[in-house]
């Protein structure tokens, strides 16, 4: 989400590898499912899976092979005061089609006129189920929801959810577009002071553009309707080796509830 970085909690993988027969009936039994394997890798390829974008972290259509953490800080400056806040996130596959996320930070606020304010924030959790499809297009669904135990003084201890639909598209060689839309459920008060729960419907998308095979340029557009949010994003992912990658990006806000100016920065590891 906005302005919120995360944390991964203990994650392992078993990789299982199988074993093939060695007549020629069984190789041409195997033949098929091997294409499906090879033609699923070409999609992740075009779809540039290993590059993610920034404020669709999760509601977005990568698919996931790897468990992988990214560990960052943001700051954005509002109408009224700035905030700083830094955490990391990530995920891990679960099968070919269903992978799960957690984000995890600690914010501080500072206020204009008025006193700092620092804590830990919701923990974020996501799970995604990638469609299976004909064409080099991704489709995905998922939800989240967060934990109140955070503090109330940075936005946290409040209870919210909400599910997505995203997906991912080559439209030509070195490019890819993203479209993603959801529905999120967020704790409020009503007019008496009792909870209450808004609902927010968020519109998003964002291209990919690969300078060079380490290096990819990414543009983000944010829309929160209930928080008043409206950003663009633009930023740069480049792999500093397999495994590893380094990221950053600005943020400019068109809206209230958006920062006017912001900043994103993160180191990202596949495992």
């Amino acid at each position: 989400m906005k302005y919120q970085g995360s944390i991964i909690v203990a994650m392992s993988l078993m990789a299982v590898q199988p074993s093939w027969a060695q007549s020629n009936t069984t190789d041409m039994a195997a033949q098929p499912a091997m294409d499906q394997v090879n033609s699923s890798i070409a999609t992740q390829s075009n779809t540039m899976n290993d590059v993610r974008f920034f404020e669709h972290f999760f509601n977005d259509a990568a698919v996931v092979t790897s468990t992988y953490v990214e560990g960052g800080a943001v700051y954005g400056d509002f109408d009224h005061g700035s905030a700083f806040v830094f955490g990391a996130q990530g995920g891990m596959p679960i099968s070919d089609q269903l992978d799960i996320g957690a984000a995890w930070s600690f914010a501080n606020l500072d206020i204009d006129g008025g006193n700092s304010e620092s804590g830990i924030t919701d923990p974020e959790f996501w799970g995604r189920y990638h469609l299976k499809t004909q064409s080099a297009v991704n489709i995905t669904v998922g939800g989240m929801l967060t934990l109140p135990v955070g503090e109330e003084k940075v936005g946290g201890d409040s209870f919210d959810f909400g599910t997505f639909a995203a997906a991912r598209m080559p439209v030509s060689d070195g490019i890819v577009v993203m479209g993603s839309v959801g529905l999120n459920f967020v704790e409020g008060a009503d007019r008496f002071g009792d909870d209450d729960r808004d609902l927010s419907l968020h519109i998003g998308g964002g291209g990919i553009f690969e300078v060079s095979p380490e290096t990819h340029l990414i543009g983000e557009v944010g829309i929160d309707t209930e928080e008043d949010y409206f950003a663009l994003t633009g930023g740069m992912d480049h792999a500093l080796s397999a495994n590893s990658r380094l990221r950053a990006a600005l943020d400019i806000g068109l809206d209230d509830g958006a920062p006017d100016f912001g900043l994103r920065g993160g180191f990202l590891v596949n495992f």
